[in-house]
């Protein structure tokens, strides 16, 4: 990678990584439509507001419930990027002497987190666990009827932790709201391939 990529690189992370690459693409957008698509169409880098309201969209008239199949992606997480490499670019930047006063300043601020962050890569945070105990929850909570004791209820996950560790924190939160209630859980290199037929 030249050194021209690498100070492309940063500023990228960097926009990406503080939210502020959104108004790059919104120039054609309402202004009072902004807010709404900031909060909701970030993709990977927004995380879902928890205290948001809920809105349950109730059964079709004469139709009810009777199964859920839930697919869902791994919680929250760290950067998967490696924070020792773009800790490295920002030296390199740092002892060239080409970073302003707040490249500086960022420079500082992220070499002090670095010791704290690297090594945990791809790693679930805790907001990650909360929000599959949140799914779990409000599945419950909207569909009681389907969590009996006779219930068939499986989770699977691929061997990627973070994707274990999201199963694992739906799977405990179902198990405190019905503890009777038996739950298989298997994870396995099986399932990257049901994974990636659905994407």
């Amino acid at each position: 990678m030249t050194m021209k990529n690498r100070c492309f690189l940063l500023p990228f992370l960097l926009l990406v990584g503080t939210g502020n690459l959104f108004p790059l693409f919104a120039q054609s957008v309402r202004q009072d439509e902004q807010e709404v698509l900031r909060q909701t169409d970030g993709g990977v880098y927004n995380v879902y507001d928890e205290n948001a309201p809920k809105v349950t969209t109730p059964d079709p008239k004469g139709y009810k419930v009777v199964g859920i199949s839930h697919y869902g992606r791994h919680g929250s997480r760290y950067c998967t990027e490696s924070y020792r490499e773009i800790a490295g670019y920002l030296e390199e930047m740092h002892q060239q002497g080409v970073l302003s006063d707040r490249g500086e300043q960022v420079y500082e601020s992220y070499k002090a987190l670095v010791p704290y962050l690297a090594g945990r890569e791809g790693e679930l945070v805790q907001l990650g666990r909360r929000q599959h105990k949140g799914i779990a929850d409000r599945m419950y909570h909207h569909y009681p009827a389907l969590f009996t004791t006779d219930a068939n209820l499986s989770a699977r996950s691929t061997l990627v932790p973070r994707c274990i560790e999201s199963m694992s924190a739906f799977c405990e939160q179902l198990a405190r709201l019905r503890p009777e209630v038996e739950i298989s859980q298997e994870a396995s290199m099986y399932y990257l391939g049901e994974v990636s037929a659905m994407q």
